[in-house]
């Protein structure tokens, strides 16, 4: 089950950034460091700070496109701690896509996490191991 929700996450996330925009590497690191410099404040390094969000496994509350995160974040969300940011479309989409490289990640990790033995787990998490990749 996990695997497969893997690869619909993956395959959403490839069709969605190559509709809206081409990306390279340079760019996530882009975005890094523009969340980084912008976000981490409030968001957390995991982007997990802020209740009922989770950036770095996509749970957005208020979002479900990348052009949805992206105007969020240009724009902010009136009435909330969100403020708008100076930001480039260009600019915000790096951070768009910077956020949805570590969802992948992290839900690679919880994929190779959860095919380890309960023991394994365990010895592992005590020891601050990660899975094998």
């Amino acid at each position: 089950m996990k695997l497969s929700t893997l690869a619909c996450s993956t395959l959403v996330f490839a069709a969605l950034t190559s509709a809206q925009h081409t990306f390279s590497q340079a760019d996530v690191d882009d975005g890094a460091r523009l969340f980084r410099a912008n976000c981490v404040i409030c968001h957390g390094p995991d982007g997990d700070k802020v209740s009922g969000v989770d950036l770095g496994h996509g749970k957005f509350r208020r979002a479900t496109t990348n052009e949805d995160v992206e105007n969020i974040i240009i724009k902010g969300v009136p009435g909330t701690a969100m403020p708008p940011h100076n930001f480039t479309e260009r600019e915000a989409f790096t951070i768009v896509i910077y956020l949805r490289k570590m969802a992948d990640i992290a839900a690679d990790f919880d994929r190779r996490f959860a095919a380890l033995s309960p023991e394994d787990r365990t010895a592992r998490a005590h020891a601050g191991q990660l899975p094998p990749g």
